[in-house]
C-alpha cells in the first residue's frame, strides 16, 4: 500500500453489515414469495427511487405493499426491522481506525436516503472516528459513476493511483477501475484485509 494515500469505503455493505436483503427475506418468507423476486420490487423499483429523492422513504414499503396487495402490512414495522438489522462490522471499524493512525485518509461513501444515513451516523457515533462521510445522493451523483470519482479527486486533492475504492457490489467499482483507481470488491473481512495488504 506504499502508493495509497486515500481509502474510500462503502458505508453500507462494508462498514455496516446488513442491507435490504434482510427485510426482503423476512417479508418474502412471511408471504410465501421468493426473496429475489421481492427484492426486484422493493430495492430496484422503489429504494433506488427513494435514494435519489423521487419518492419518500416510507414509500419504499408502502408502494411495494400496495403493488403486491399486502394491505395488512405496516411500513413502520418493516422499516424498523430493516434499521434494527443493521450492525456495525467492528472488525472493519478497528482495521480502518488502524489505517487512519498510520496516516491514511479514510472516507466513508454511501448512496442512501438522507434520513437513513443520518440515523446510522448517530446510532453508531461514526463522526467520532470518521469525519469524512459522504452521501453521494446529496451531491446528486451516482456512487458508481465517474463524476463522483472526479469529485473525490478534487475534494481531497488525490490522484486515482493514490486512491483505493472498496465496495460490496462489484458493479460499483467498474468506473473507478477504468479511471485508474485501485479497487477491492469486498465479500468478507478476511478477504478484505488480505486484498488490502496486496495493494
Amino acid at each position: 500500500m506504499n502508493s495509497i494515500k486515500a481509502i474510500f469505503i462503502d458505508f453500507h455493505g462494508v462498514l455496516l453489515r446488513g442491507d435490504y436483503t434482510i427485510v426482503t427475506r423476512m417479508l418474502a418468507k412471511k408471504h410465501g414469495l421468493k426473496w429475489p423476486d421481492l427484492y426486484q420490487v422493493l430495492y430496484f423499483k422503489y429504494f433506488l427511487q427513494a435514494a435519489v429523492g423521487r419518492i419518500a422513504e416510507r414509500e419504499i414499503y408502502t408502494k411495494t405493499f400496495q403493488e403486491l396487495g399486502w394491505q395488512d402490512e405496516d411500513w413502520r414495522q418493516a422499516h424498523a426491522f430493516h434499521r434494527n438489522a443493521m450492525k456495525i462490522n467492528n472488525s472493519v471499524r478497528q482495521y480502518l481506525r488502524g489505517l487512519q493512525k498510520r496516516g491514511y485518509l479514510v472516507v466513508l461513501l454511501t448512496a442512501n436516503t438522507a434520513p437513513q444515513t443520518k440515523w446510522y451516523i448517530q446510532k453508531f457515533a461514526l463522526k467520532k472516528n470518521f469525519p469524512h462521510i459522504i452521501n453521494t445522493v446529496e451531491l446528486r451523483l451516482s456512487k458508481s459513476g465517474p463524476e463522483i470519482m472526479r469529485w473525490l479527486q478534487k475534494k481531497f486533492n488525490i490522484k486515482p493511483s493514490e486512491s483505493l475504492v472498496c465496495d460490496d457490489q462489484e458493479r460499483n467499482l467498474i468506473k473507478a477501475l477504468q479511471m485508474g483507481f485501485h479497487t477491492i470488491w469486498n465479500r468478507n473481512f478476511k478477504q478484505f484485509r488480505r486484498d488490502m495488504v496486496k495493494q
